[in-house]
C-alpha cells in the first residue's frame, strides 16, 4: 500500500490518464561533442501524456527520449529534443519528500484533502515540472522573447510556470521543486532556490492573469 503524506505548502492537481505514442530516439546532440547515445526506454503512459500537454501548451513541436539515469541532470534540452532522466526525478522528489512532508493528522484529511500527496503523485509532479522548464528552454529558443528573465534558466523557470498554471498543476507544489532544484555555494551552474521559486511563481500568476483578461 502506497502510503500519503501532506505537504507543508500545498498539494498537487491531478489529471486522468490517457494513452499517447511520443518518438523515442536513439540518439540526440550533446552540446559539447557531436553525439552521444543513449540507452532510451519506453517513456511511462504518464510522462507521454504529460509532455504531449506541455507541447501543446507551449506551442512547440519537439521529440521526447526518456533515460533511466541523466547523470544528476533531470532535464536537457537540445534543438528539437528533450530528454528526461527517470531516476533524476526520483532523486528529486525523494529529497523533498524526506524534507518538506510530514504525515497527515485526521485534521487535514478533513480540511485540506487536497493537500494529501502519494509517492507516486510527487514524482509525477517532479517529472512535470523538469519537463516544463525544458519546454520553457525550447520555447526561448523557438522565438519566445516575452520572458522578463535575463538569465537562461530563470526564463525557462518562468515559462515553466506559465505552462504549469495553464494546465492547472499546483503553484505551491511547483515552488517546493523549483527551491529544491536550485543550486546554492561555490560552483553552481544555476540560480539559487529562492530566485528559481520566485521565476517560476512570476510566470504561474501572470498566466492566471492573462487568462483572466481574455476571459
Amino acid at each position: 500500500m502506497v502510503g500519503t503524506s501532506c505537504l507543508r505548502l500545498s498539494g498537487i492537481a491531478r489529471m486522468a490518464g490517457e494513452m499517447l505514442a511520443i518518438d523515442v530516439p536513439p540518439t540526440y546532440p550533446d552540446r559539447e561533442t557531436e553525439t552521444v547515445w543513449l540507452r532510451t526506454r519506453i517513456a511511462p503512459l504518464d510522462v507521454l501524456e504529460d509532455g504531449r500537454l506541455m507541447a501543446r501548451a507551449a506551442g512547440v513541436r519537439l521529440r521526447l527520449a526518456v533515460v533511466d539515469d541523466l547523470g544528476g541532470v533531470a532535464g536537457l534540452y537540445v534543438p528539437g529534443l528533450v530528454v528526461l532522466g527517470l531516476a533524476d526525478c526520483a532523486r528529486i522528489a525523494d529529497q523533498i519528500w524526506s524534507t518538506r512532508v510530514r504525515a497527515p493528522t485526521a485534521l487535514d484529511r478533513v480540511l485540506t484533502p487536497s493537500r494529501l500527496i502519494t509517492r507516486p503523485h510527487l514524482v509525477r509532479a517532479v517529472r512535470r515540472r523538469i519537463l516544463a522548464h525544458e519546454l520553457g528552454h525550447a520555447m526561448v529558443a523557438q522565438g519566445c522573447d516575452w520572458t522578463p528573465c535575463e538569465d537562461e534558466e530563470l526564463s525557462a523557470d518562468y515559462l515553466a510556470g506559465r505552462i504549469s498554471a495553464a494546465l492547472a498543476w499546483s503553484l505551491d507544489l511547483g515552488q517546493v521543486i523549483f527551491e529544491v532544484v536550485g543550486c546554492s555555494g561555490h560552483g553552481c551552474t544555476h540560480p539559487e532556490p529562492a530566485f528559481r521559486a520566485h521565476a517560476y511563481a512570476t510566470g504561474y500568476s501572470e498566466q492566471l492573469m492573462s487568462q483572466h483578461i481574455a476571459a
